[in-house]
């Protein structure tokens, strides 16, 4: 049930996300949900279709971080040029460390929790993500990979 009521709240939104136009998101205070992925993706590239609705709807660059870790914004290659400042700044600095220590206690403590066999059969896969892989392009860009 709860799967079927989750469909028709992604349906419900997608319908109201249809009737807004670009127009009419220019003419309004920007937000992240007014601008319908069509007209976000009919740019001509795929750095156009993250740097230009940026620049239309003056979000920030930390609105495009949680899109990119939210997974929302798909098949983008780099960052944009405007918030290159910013992921240095987020990367270089101690947020992302404590980020990935966060990250990194969890993942200690869920191995804990487990009760293994002790069969010697349990096996660890670590696995490479889709995030890494479309990162790849951007580090060899800028001389980090």
């Amino acid at each position: 049930m709860e799967k079927v009521q989750g469909y028709r709240m992604c349906v419900w939104l997608q319908a109201e996300l249809d009737k807004i136009s670009l127009d009419k998101v220019r003419k309004k205070a920007p937000g992240p949900a007014m601008l319908h992925h069509k007209e976000i993706f009919s740019y001509q590239s795929r750095q156009q279709a993250i740097v230009a609705p940026l620049a239309v709807l003056n979000l920030s660059c930390l609105s495009w971080r949680f899109g990119v870790e939210t997974n929302n914004i798909i098949g983008w290659y780099g960052v944009p040029q405007t918030c290159k400042s910013y992921v240095g700044h987020y990367m270089l600095g101690t947020q992302y460390r404590d980020d990935s220590r966060l990250v990194v206690y969890e993942a200690i403590a869920y191995a804990e929790s487990l009760k293994l066999v002790g069969d010697g059969k349990d096996v660890w896969v670590f696995d490479i993500d889709e995030t890494t892989l479309s990162n790849l392009p951007y580090y060899v860009d800028n001389g980090l990979g």
